[in-house]
């Protein structure tokens, strides 16, 4: 338990807490107050934390009663081992000794789910006497009682308004505390850019006099100046640059997936699993922290949202309307993110063929809409490709990097092997941070999934919304790539459907808890404590969690910060050139205007060779950033060359 209320930054962080070298040999670490520690040898480690496990399972009234019921209806409880099998497969380790930061989070998990297993045994004798304190019993309960009542009585309108106004709130505070208002990762970097090029009216902008100034990871700076990314979130940007508010995209986009869990959860499954997913939604760092940002994740899984709650209304309806607006959200998806748009989608693309095939007469509308919407993206997607780089099949990554960084095994443009190995590995480290980041509490994220698939009131819409979230883990085993950007960025968009599964498993707990492990406990009793224990993983989550991540965040997140700017800006400066040193210019970088027009411009510092930039805009002073202070060039040389 002392793990679990330790607040750790990051997953380097865990790691160096936990292991360290003595004597030459890994080992964890025991820190003690005043900087002292006891060095555990690993296996010494492990037999005890299996012993206590093993121990807790022996003294187990509820595992006793799984094991009667498993010898004498060995069929009944398969469910339940096939749903916690999978459970263990997202937390299987992806390289020994938890020496990885995948690894070092399941070993935190497993830890945690330990201090809390051990806990709750202790106190559960405990329990009985609470009955005898009539005025805490009936206190808690009304605490309960009423948190329920405003979660699932109260009117739909008021609940979606607060869910709405409190993630909204929160992301832009933390849009502008945290993160300046500033793209700080390299991707949303050049994206930001890109949509400046685009709010101007054109695809591309000329190469920059002198590139080597201006070269930026994922620019394509040839003949003509853009990023490598697909239109789907440029355009979203572009729109909100025309209006000065870019940092709001992402802000709202999160905001309205909050209440698109809802619907989905709603349209599928009820009303209560669907406000239950939109305060899983609310309460998820994982959402709220992308939604701060201005990655193209957020509108990937906005409009991944809106094409699942449309293509399930269009399966009940056969309405061509509806059939339309899914096919074009998951154009505008594909738009975005085509890569993972594509492979989310093949579970329901290939369950509503079945479907149409079937039921032809009924749904042929929706599925003629669908169809239409889809491939007139499709169009727009080819149409963008041939005109910023020659070609409708080839995307600005490939034109960049060239076709060794397509999906598959084989020698990367670095040099580096992707095999099934680096793969497996990738993916368990994926399913090893969505454990943790998802929602931040100290058991695994996915645990109630776990349930869910572990009862028997599974639906066929449980098993298409899990296929989904396999189905993208699946295609980003043949990626090269992998990194955790607020947590395992190339699975959040699988967060949407994976939370309401979330929600189902909550909902279905009590059902699941009576017949498996043969809980006597009366209904109103089970959803009240269960209740209680949610809140109680949230508390902890945030308390413990969040907080680290935002001194995190706030301390130049991936190399990027607003301490150029901020002395650009004390400075008064408003026109001239800035030098910034390479490491720094990320910050700055999008600031520029893309066709150089602005008075004040961004580049990279190249030293001596900087006059050269100088005398291409003669009209213009130039200044240096050194350090913590801006320097004050000596006048430029002359030149005949006019400021274009």
């Amino acid at each position: 338990m002392i793990l679990l209320l330790m607040p750790h930054e990051s997953p380097t962080e865990l790691t160096s807490f936990i292991r360290t070298v003595h004597g030459g040999e890994l080992v964890f670490a025991l820190n003690l107050p005043g900087g002292a520690s006891i060095p555990i040898p690993t296996n010494i480690f492990f037999a005890l934390v299996g012993t206590l496990t093993v121990v807790l399972l022996a003294v187990s009234e509820s595992f006793k009663r799984f094991l009667t019921t498993a010898i004498g209806e060995p069929r009944s409880v398969l469910p339940t081992i096939i749903g916690f099998s999978l459970l263990v497969v997202s937390l299987l380790p992806p390289e020994p000794y938890f020496v990885s930061a995948g690894s070092t989070v399941v070993l935190i998990l497993a830890l945690n789910t330990l201090g809390f297993s051990l806990a709750g045994t202790g106190l559960a004798p405990l329990l009985p006497n609470l009955r005898n304190i009539g005025s805490l019993r009936e206190r808690l309960a009304r605490i309960v009682i009423r948190v329920q009542t405003m979660v699932l009585d109260s009117s739909r309108r008021s609940f979606l308004a607060v869910c709405f106004l409190l993630f909204f709130v929160s992301a832009n505070l933390i849009s502008l505390f945290v993160f300046d208002h500033l793209p700080h990762v390299q991707d949303s970097i050049a994206q930001v850019f890109h949509a400046k090029i685009l709010a101007q009216g054109s695809l591309t902008a000329p190469a920059p006099i002198d590139p080597d100034f201006f070269q930026f990871l994922q620019m394509i700076l040839r003949d003509r100046w853009y990023s490598q990314y697909p239109p789907g979130h440029l355009l979203i940007l572009a729109s909100a640059i025309v209006i000065g508010i870019p940092w709001i995209v992402n802000p709202l986009l999160g905001s309205f997936s909050i209440l698109l869990l809802y619907f989905l959860g709603k349209e599928l499954y009820g009303e209560e699993t669907g406000r239950v997913a939109s305060l899983l939604g609310l309460v998820s760092p994982f959402l709220l922290f992308m939604s701060s940002e201005f990655m193209n994740h957020t509108p990937a899984l906005f409009f991944y949202l809106v094409f699942l709650l449309f293509f399930a209304k269009a399966i009940r309806s056969g309405r061509m309307k509806d059939g339309m607006l899914s096919g074009g959200a998951l154009g505008w998806f594909i738009l975005t993110r085509p890569y993972s748009a594509a492979a989310l989608a093949i579970p329901f693309i290939v369950y509503g063929l079945t479907i149409l095939v079937r039921r032809r007469s009924s749904v042929w509308p929706a599925g003629l809409g669908f169809t239409i919407s889809l491939l007139l993206f499709l169009g727009i997607l080819l149409g963008f490709n041939f005109l910023t780089n020659g070609d409708p099949l080839v995307f600005g990554f490939q034109a960049l990097w060239g076709g060794q960084v397509n999906p598959g095994f084989g020698a990367l443009n670095a040099g580096e092997m992707h095999t099934p190995l680096k793969g497996l590995t990738q993916t368990l480290s994926s399913l090893n941070g969505l454990n943790k980041y998802l929602f931040e509490w100290p058991l695994p994220s996915l645990i109630f999934v776990a349930v869910l698939f572990a009862s028997h009131g599974k639906v066929l819409w449980d098993r298409l919304l899990l296929a989904s979230a396999v189905s993208i883990l699946a295609a980003y085993f043949f990626y090269w790539f992998h990194d955790w950007c607020f947590g395992p960025r190339f699975l959040y968009e699988a967060s949407g459907p994976l939370i309401v599964l979330t929600a189902r498993g909550i909902l279905i707990f009590p059902d699941w808890a009576r017949e498996i492990l043969g809980t006597r406990v009366t209904d109103e009793r089970m959803r009240a404590g269960l209740t209680a224990f949610v809140i109680l993983l949230v508390v902890i989550g945030f308390a413990s969690n969040v907080p680290a991540h935002i001194r995190n965040y706030s301390n130049a997140y991936w190399g990027v910060d607003g301490t150029a700017l901020a002395l650009v800006r004390e400075r008064g400066i408003d026109r001239g050139i800035v030098f910034v040193p390479p490491s720094k210019f990320g910050g700055v970088f999008p600031l520029n205007d893309p066709f150089l027009r602005s008075e004040l411009i961004f580049a990279r510092d190249l030293g001596e060779a900087n006059n050269r930039l100088l005398e291409h805009f003669p009209a213009l002073s130039g200044y240096r950033i050194q350090g913590d202070t801006l320097v004050v060039l000596s006048p430029p040389l002359k030149s005949s060359l006019q400021n274009p």
